[in-house]
């Protein structure tokens, strides 16, 4: 068989065994590794081809001894997931129901890392959090004894600023025990359901806190507009049912004695939630809204750092930015004209993205790499032993500017290899950095829409936020809104 034959047999069957991962397709990738080993007179190649084939013998291995423990294995259990027993549904034939048992996530970490050092902009929602919830449960006996306690906190604003991390974060800092419910855990179509599950979640956080005096539990409440909407005129009997288990269950902030289970209510669409009983089990109300100019910057340059283009290498500040603030959190300005120029580009064309738009935005720069034809990329060794892509260069003229695109080489040297062996050593990959061209490039190219904060949306943010006597949110959210007016390319869905 001639060299060529051997090299697309072996890949052929490397993707085979890599696409299945079945005993049968790692041992034939493992055997054309050896008979490609044996074929060439590159010393280099054949060490290449057999540390595949012996990975390739171990994996299949793996794979025989995992396929043997799943024949032997029994039906699984229902102990961690059970059908409710009541309602008008008979049971749930079907498995609908809550779980038995609300397994609390251990969101406990380094106890001197302040509270919201990780969360970018946000300082009054920080600041309201640490003084309302970490605080209070930090130093429990000091404020018991001043009469104070932990308050209930009520997250609203659009999708993706930031709210669930906001109450991850307040447990970490308390080292409390911390249930996160969905809608989408404890509703259901047989009735009583969701009402067995919140008591069950609120029961067994609070037997998790006594059997620990030391610590609290958090509930956190997502999609809280699902479980406590009024809802359409047919299902307005259950919600009425799930609120007032909620309500019975939940303390209000004067009950005696005062809980150890403290709760976050996350929700995109705080005006759903009518009941002013309900609305009354959360004292503090916090809008949490979209990044101010200099956050944005800050988010998208450090997503950006984040993105490990070659083990080792290291760039602070890949857009050149040079993004220092002040004591007050405030942007220095620069002197250089294409920093300041820079910064420009980005605020405008970042205007109105959530934070999580912007952490997208940089994960989809990786795609201006070549990534698209990664099947394609044969890689080249360096003296230093790290395996580049064999590139060449495209740079499209946008209404931005240029787009510089990768794509893969249709001629690469002799000795480069398939990604197929390449991606058997990851560490040593080495692709190029990420350019502040290539995120300007992915920005002119993903126009966001903000689906979740149109004009309409941001009226009613407002106007809930006004209904509370909260009127610093309220000039927050109309300056916003005065952004929105002002950027043609955000249209209201």
């Amino acid at each position: 068989m001639d060299a060529p034959d051997v090299a697309s047999t072996f890949v052929a069957r490397l993707r085979d065994a890599l696409s299945a991962r079945t005993p049968e397709t790692l041992v034939a990738a493992a055997k054309a590794a050896e008979f490609a080993a044996q074929s060439t007179t590159s010393a280099s190649e054949k060490r290449q081809y057999e540390n595949v084939r012996d990975l390739m013998y171990a994996q299949a291995a793996q794979a025989a001894q995992l396929a043997s423990q799943a024949v032997t294995q029994s039906a699984p259990s229902t102990e961690t997931c059970r059908p409710s027993s009541g309602g008008s549904g008979g049971g749930g034939g079907d498995g609908d129901g809550c779980p038995s048992t609300f397994e609390p996530e251990d969101r406990r970490g380094n106890p001197q890392k302040p509270f919201g050092a990780d969360i970018e902009g946000m300082e009054y929602v920080v600041d309201a959090v640490r003084l309302s919830v970490v605080n209070p449960v930090r130093y429990r006996s000091v404020y018991e004894r001043l009469g104070a306690r932990p308050l209930n906190v009520l997250l609203y604003g659009p999708g993706g600023t930031g709210k669930t991390m906001i109450a991850r974060e307040a447990a970490r800092a308390t080292g409390a025990h911390f249930y996160p419910v969905t809608s989408g855990q404890i509703m259901s179509k047989w009735a009583g359901t969701a009402e067995k599950c919140i008591e069950a979640v609120i029961r067994e956080a609070n037997e998790k806190a006594r059997s620990t005096p030391d610590r609290s539990s958090i509930v956190m409440f997502d999609e809280a507009d699902a479980l406590f909407s009024s809802g359409s005129a047919s299902s307005s009997d259950a919600s009425a049912k799930v609120i007032a288990t909620f309500k019975q269950v939940v303390q209000g902030p004067d009950a005696e004695p005062p809980s150890r289970v403290i709760i976050f209510a996350i929700t995109n669409q705080p005006w759903l939630i009518s009941d002013d009983a309900l609305q009354r089990r959360f004292p503090i109300k916090l809008y949490v809204g979209l990044p101010d100019p200099d956050t944005r910057l800050r988010i998208l340059s450090k997503a950006i750092a984040k993105i490990r283009t070659c083990e080792g290498r290291q760039d602070n500040d890949p857009l050149g930015l040079k993004l220092k603030f002040d004591q007050t959190g405030a942007l220095l300005e620069d002197d250089d004209d294409d920093v300041r120029a820079r910064r420009e580009k980005l605020t405008n064309l970042t205007a109105l993205y959530t934070p999580a738009e912007l952490n997208i935005v940089a994960r989809q720069t990786v795609n201006l790499l070549g990534l698209s034809e990664i099947d394609q990329i044969r890689f080249i060794q360096t003296k230093d032993g790290k395996l580049t892509p064999a590139m060449v260069e495209e740079t499209k003229a946008t209404e931005d500017d240029v787009c510089p695109v990768l794509h893969a080489n249709p001629h690469p040297p002799a000795s480069a290899i398939p990604i197929e062996v390449a991606i058997q050593t990851p560490d040593k990959i080495c692709f190029r950095p990420i350019t502040y061209d290539m995120v300007v490039c992915v920005l002119g190219n993903t126009r966001t829409r903000i689906r979740n904060t149109n004009m309409d949306t941001l009226e009613k943010f407002r106007d809930y936020a006004s209904k509370f006597g909260e009127t610093e949110t309220v000039k927050s959210i109309e300056k916003f809104m005065v952004a929105l007016r002002n950027i043609s390319e955000i249209t209201a869905v």
